[in-house]
């Protein structure tokens, strides 16, 4: 294929992919808080705490979002009852957060329907092609990161 070719199929199937609404597979939540729950079970799992809680701001580093796009979708899910809010006794500017019962049990419900949809679609694509796929997302995002950051400066 030409490369000019390639930059427009890359392009085109980058676009396709940022299109794909994975959020209409939910029932209680976006796709965005889905991710907030997701990410804050990720930490937990990485670093246990006591309280398990974790720190606003980890959340939006982890997910390379500002701090107030964050604290509107913990709003959010704090008002349904997902979330509880703590503030650092030490630090009263510091906040974390940490899932309810309520909140665990809709996770865990939203988070299977998820992993059986991907289960239907990586069956489609068989093992040798989810793996190599799973590698080269992997590369692309270290990639697309690295001339982002680039551009920026």
């Amino acid at each position: 294929m030409k490369e000019q070719h390639l930059d427009e199929l890359f392009l085109t199937v980058f676009h396709e992919f940022t299109r794909m609404n994975f959020g209409s597979l939910l029932l209680e939540m976006t796709q965005g808080e889905f991710f907030v729950l997701f990410t804050i079970r990720r930490i937990l799992k990485r670093e246990p705490s006591a309280q398990n809680a974790v720190s606003v701001s980890k959340i939006a580093q982890m997910m390379n979002v500002s701090s107030p796009a964050i604290s509107r979708m913990l709003r959010g899910l704090e008002g349904r009852g997902y979330l509880e809010r703590l503030t650092d006794p030490k630090d009263r500017r510091s906040s974390f957060v940490r899932l309810t019962q309520e909140g665990t049990a809709i996770y865990l419900a939203e988070r299977a329907r998820l992993y059986a949809f991907a289960e239907r679609v990586m069956r489609r694509l068989g093992e040798e092609n989810t793996e190599r796929l799973i590698q080269l997302s992997g590369q692309l995002r270290a990639a697309v990161m690295a001339e982002l950051k680039e551009t920026a400066q």
